[in-house]
């Protein structure tokens, strides 16, 4: 969409400049027949339609074609035209209701233009129709100017635009084929301009600087998209010309910008480019978020042709926070192609994902709003661009998933590829190492792996299965479905109802030996985790703990003689892992070293509060 208003603006702004100039000057040249002729040829028919004539014969000398109806001009040099359309090669360009323009014909004699405009309704073509998208209304102007070898003077133009005021102020002097603008000043709604141009009419090359803030883009988002939030961003413009080109040179700095839909939350961003024709430079342009990560993007844009060529790198750059889900990650990123056909490839490189899982299963899971992807292909702005997607996101260790009893450590990797309107994500997550606890009990975790698989949104799908023994009993917890539905299912073998195996998990025995007060706490339990019972999430201190100390693992357990135990888990590098666990009962604390080697072999120590130790060099190949 920007590449097709930019394209837009090269190749039909400065003809409409040209029109207008050229209109105006029509009726200066239409003074002398009201001087020499008399008034009373102008009130003939033969008079109207002679200056209605020569105003379009003006417009066609620049390449346009006027459709006027209703025109009509009075003997005090006002012009009236009920609806006007102004087309050029491309199509309706402009279409103007209720114009009025108005000369002071003893001014004009006096050798000083005086003109006022004013239209009910100014309306730009968006491609082959107008659209009420750029609508101005109420639109006027003053145009005050001495009429000698150099026309000079002041020109202001003010207008409404979707309830805001829209206005333009700049003294002005026309000699030698050259408009220079001084004083400049443009206001319209969270945005000014200001600065000093000077246009050559024959090429359309500008020389001069601009200087210009915007506040906020909540006004234009009917213009550029939705979701859009962007706080104060100033810039300056130095405009030259280089090899017969338009040489353009930009600099802005913007406090923030954010876009939800995009993933996008960035800070201190600062803009160096260049424009050279239709060739856009993108020295640099750098951001943070708002931690400690960092993001810059380079390249060049041909906002003509469509040529695209830009890198886009991140370091140490923090995702937006969700509810769910938050990390820092390493982006090393391309983005290429020409016309309309553009492919979005490289690598996405996670060092640390927290993933928190609901601690309770509430109706308000289900209910949460999952779009689909014709629901979320709608809602995205068009570009009017074809991107494809060849990404993969790598991420080897250090994806925690926490939450509904389970702490553990995944690593895998990612390929999204596709179409950026609907993307297809393929791969998944393998557990590394962890635990579930729940019900007072830790469990071992008999597999556990997160898939992708799919379109947009990525709702990663589980397959976790715990279980623990008790007596001749196996009882099993299974974790299955995605994010935003989980499922929970209690079974044993031998097979026992779901109450059964959940009264031996919590009581260690069956439904039949539970006191009234065990009863009581099984159906809460049970209400838990069928979204019957309700509730938050609750507190959680161990969570807090673990954040505030910075481990990776904490956990405290306790067994039935009362010996309680707490362990520690820390990466002291991408490759080193030390835990630590220490209990009340005699001789039960030790320490655990684990060393990757080499992707494929590890080296793990052990050693005990007596100071026996042992080690083990352990080799894994996935297949």
């Amino acid at each position: 969409m920007v590449v097709n208003i930019v394209k837009s603006v090269l190749k039909r702004g400065g003809r409409t400049l040209v029109l207008g100039s050229s209109l105006m000057f029509a009726i200066i040249l239409i003074s002398p027949i009201i001087l020499l002729d008399g008034y009373s040829w102008l009130r003939s028919n033969l008079g109207q339609n002679f200056v209605r004539s020569y105003i379009e014969k003006q417009a066609e000398d620049y390449g346009y074609r006027l459709d006027m109806d209703g025109f009509h001009y009075n003997l005090d040099g006002d012009i009236y035209v009920k609806h006007l359309d102004v087309y050029d090669e491309i199509g309706l360009l402009v279409r103007v209701n209720s114009v009025k323009l108005g000369v002071d014909i003893q001014a004009l004699i006096d050798g000083e233009l005086d003109t006022n405009f004013s239209a009910h309704d100014f309306e730009l073509s968006n491609r082959k129709e107008a659209s009420s998208a750029y609508l101005l209304s109420g639109v006027s102007g003053h145009v005050n100017a001495l009429l000698d070898n150099v026309v000079a003077g002041n020109v202001g133009v003010k207008a409404m635009y979707r309830g805001g005021v829209v206005a333009a102020n700049s003294k002005f002097s026309l000699l030698n084929g050259s408009l220079d603008l001084s004083a400049l000043s443009v206001f319209a709604p969270d945005f000014k301009l200001s600065g000093d141009v000077s246009i050559g009419l024959e090429h359309l090359l500008a020389r001069g600087n601009l200087s210009g803030q915007l506040d906020s883009l909540s006004f234009y988002q009917h213009l550029i998209g939705g979701g859009h939030d962007l706080e104060k961003a100033v810039f300056d413009i130095d405009l030259g010309v280089k090899d017969d080109k338009q040489n353009i040179t930009i600099g802005a700095q913007v406090r923030s910008y954010s876009n939800k839909g995009f993933f996008v939350s960035v800070r201190d961003i600062a803009l160096k480019a260049e424009v050279l024709g239709s060739m856009l430079r993108i020295e640099s342009l750098n951001a943070r978020d708002f931690e400690d990560g960092s993001f810059q993007v380079s390249g060049d844009m041909d906002v003509v042709s469509g040529l695209i060529d830009l890198s886009l790198k991140a370091k140490d750059f923090h995702a937006p926070k969700g509810d769910m889900a938050d990390g820092v990650i390493q982006v090393d990123l391309n983005f290429k192609g020409e016309g309309e056909a553009y492919v979005l490839s490289g690598n996405i490189y996670p060092d640390k994902i927290n993933i928190t899982l609901p601690e309770r299963f509430t109706q308000a899971i289900p209910e949460i709003n999952i779009e689909t992807p014709t629901q979320r292909k709608n809602g995205m702005p068009d570009t009017g661009l074809n991107i494809t997607l060849d990404i993969v996101v790598d991420a080897p260790k250090q994806i925690f998933v926490r939450g509904w009893g389970l702490d553990a450590e995944f690593g895998g990797k990612v390929e999204i590829r596709g179409a950026a309107s609907d993307p297809e994500f393929e791969g998944g997550l393998k557990l590394l190492r962890g635990r579930y606890s729940e019900f007072g009990k830790d469990f071992k975790v008999a597999k556990a792996n997160i898939n992708f698989s799919g379109h947009v949104p990525p709702n990663p799908k589980f397959d976790v299965l715990v279980e623990t023994q008790m007596g001749d009993i196996l009882l099993r917890v299974g974790i299955s479905g995605n994010a935003l539905k989980p499922k929970i299912k209690f079974s044993s073998v031998p097979a026992l109802p779901e109450d059964e195996v959940l009264a031996h998990i919590l009581f260690g025995e069956g439904m039949g030996n539970l006191s009234p007060f065990q009863a009581i706490q099984l159906a809460q339990t049970l209400q838990r985790f069928t979204g019957k019972g309700g509730g938050s999430s609750g507190f959680d201190p161990v969570g807090i703990l673990r954040s505030t100390t910075g481990l990776d693992d904490l956990r405290f357990n306790a067994d039935a003689a009362g010996n309680a135990t707490i362990g520690a888990g820390k990466h002291l590098s991408d490759k080193v892992y030390l835990e630590v666990e220490a209990g009340s009962a005699e001789g039960s604390g030790s320490a655990n070293l684990e060393i990757e080697l080499t992707p494929n072999i590890t080296l793990e120590s052990e050693i005990g509060q007596d100071a026996r130790g042992g080690a083990g060099i352990f080799w894994n190949w996935d297949y």
